[in-house]
């Protein structure tokens, strides 16, 4: 019996110790000196597990993605599971042609998976193609990278039914276009730690995806920062928004997402609630908006609460075209720029101001001065009330 245990413990042992051994890194260099010089026969000569190393240099060499219903472009076409693509650095790796590429029929891509394939992807730059990273499904983490365009149709990265993370990534856009797109429901994808700058939508999710959780990011320039409709969930937390044209979050049909610790200084509108959404914040602070700081609509439902709301013009609160069942709106605890209880008043639209719109915002009592970034024991939180 101990001989055929060992003898088991023995076999697995040197499986394991086989399946480390088969896993092999592959080098990339356009000179020449390593195993090839793109990166799509290493691809091709890959197996599950393996590693592939991109040399210095620009590679925007095209390859076919094939899928059952349509056939791009591809720079990197993804035919084996579990690969890791690592660069030489941001700016250093670059994947992409040097002026944009595609045409109103095509969409050309960096990287193409229409399987269902894990797959890792770190430290390079693309751009100037229709999409950077397209992945239908799996799970897709993208670390350190730069993703670069200056066409109104570009789209950095598109995991449709794929779970996964964005961290430490940096998206440049200046003609349009949208930064990441998330929908086709993925569950619990990350964005972490990215910068978005540029003219254009930032992250984009739909599709009833859930749990996605959007942090730590900072949104310059942009049309609108970041959107979630389609009955999607999740949360923005530790983010700025700053100088966004239209609006820094949009939350409609029927989406639930909370903010915590989430600054917008600069848009026509804050944050909008609209059709049947739900939004839930604390610790915001919403400043120098144009139109409205929080603009709530069609039977969305806001909640928000130890924040700032400090427009620069319009209204700080503003609900229209909200038929159909009454609802109070608790927007109890903030500070308004004021302790006039009649200016702050003034500074909502609600049913206060046309009976026609079914919505009443609740925001007393008030904080007499600006509110703490971060909790504060109970007591103390309360003596800042009126």
């Amino acid at each position: 019996m101990k001989f055929w245990i060992c003898s088991l413990v023995f076999g697995v042992l040197c499986t394991i110790g086989v399946g480390q051994a088969l896993a092999r890194t592959w080098y990339v260099e356009l000179d020449g000196s390593g195993d090839f010089a793109d990166i799509q026969p290493a691809v091709d000569a890959s197996a599950a597990g393996d590693t592939i190393r991109i040399g210095p240099g620009r590679f925007d060499t095209f390859h076919p993605c094939v899928a059952p219903g349509w056939t791009e472009d591809a720079i990197v076409s993804v035919t084996q599971n579990n690969l890791t693509f690592l660069g030489s650095g941001k700016g250093i790796t670059v994947l992409g042609p040097s002026e944009y590429y595609g045409t109103p029929s095509t969409s050309p891509k960096v990287f193409c998976s229409i399987d269902s394939y894990d797959g890792i992807i770190r430290d390079m730059t693309m751009e100037n193609v229709e999409q950077g990273i397209y992945w239908f499904e799996g799970r897709l983490v993208v670390e350190g990278c730069v993703f670069r365009a200056f066409h109104q149709s570009f789209i950095g990265i598109s995991p449709l039914w794929a779970n996964g993370s964005v961290v430490n990534c940096e998206f440049e856009f200046s003609n349009g276009g949208s930064a990441c797109i998330i929908g086709g429901t993925p569950q619990d994808f990350t964005v972490q730690n990215c910068v978005f700058k540029g003219w254009g939508f930032g992250v984009r999710v739909g599709n009833s995806s859930q749990n996605i959780t959007i942090s730590g990011s900072v949104f310059e320039y942009s049309y609108l920062g970041i959107q979630f409709d389609w009955q999607s969930t999740g949360s923005v937390n530790n983010c700025d928004l700053r100088n966004i044209a239209y609006m820094g979050v949009s939350i409609s049909d029927f989406s639930n997402v909370t903010l915590d610790r989430v600054n917008i200084d600069g848009s026509d509108i804050g944050v909008s609630v609209l059709a049947g959404a739900v939004m839930s914040g604390t610790n915001v602070v919403i400043e120098n908006t144009v139109s409205a700081g929080v603009q709530v609509h069609l039977q969305g439902n806001a909640t928000l609460h130890n924040s700032h709301i400090l427009p620069g013009s319009g209204r700080a609160v503003s609900c229209t075209e909200y038929p159909g069942d009454y609802r109070v709106l608790d927007m109890t605890g903030n500070y308004w720029g004021t302790t006039d209880r009649d200016s702050i008043a003034a500074m909502i639209n609600d049913s206060n101001d046309d009976p026609l719109v079914h919505c009443t915002v609740e925001f007393e009592p008030f904080a007499d001065g600006p509110v703490p970034t971060k909790k504060e024991s109970l007591g103390g939180f309360r003596s800042m009330f009126r």
